[in-house]
């Protein structure tokens, strides 16, 4: 199993370091990108296969990183909220937290992981009977 510090590491290579402002630039044009017809047709297709170990320990990790700074921030207030500098001073507190808590950490990407592989399956089950449904009717 991947560790969060090498998960962190891993998806710092593939971007670098970027500053902020540059993080949600680049969420931006990966907005429009999504929006493509091309795109949307690949991640229909990637929606009815079954999402892969690793994939779900990725997810699971977000999931759980996303879990803790939730958990930090408090009950009534939202991480959409915030504004960057906020963000940034977030998620350096929830990167400690991280580290200090080690093998619960993982648990808890493991128990993330396990819910994202079973709602994907769940909605890869109901887009397959949504599909067999409208062939029938052609």
């Amino acid at each position: 199993m991947q560790t969060f510090k090498n998960f962190r590491k891993e998806q710092s290579e593939l971007i670098g370091e970027i500053s902020f402002g540059a993080r949600i630039k680049k969420a931006k044009a990966m907005a429009i990108q999504a929006m493509k017809p091309s795109n949307m047709k690949k991640k229909l297709r990637n929606m009815l296969k079954p999402l892969s170990i690793d994939d779900a320990l990725k997810k699971g990790a977000k999931k759980a990183r996303m879990g803790v700074m939730q958990k930090i921030l408090g009950k009534g207030k939202s991480l959409a909220g915030l504004a960057m500098g906020q963000k940034e001073k977030l998620e350096k507190k929830a990167d400690q937290k991280i580290k200090s808590m080690g093998a619960k950490y993982k648990g808890m990407v493991k128990k993330m992981a396990k819910v994202v592989k079973k709602k994907h399956q769940e909605r890869m089950a109901d887009m397959k009977d949504k599909k067999m449904a409208d062939n029938k009717d052609v």
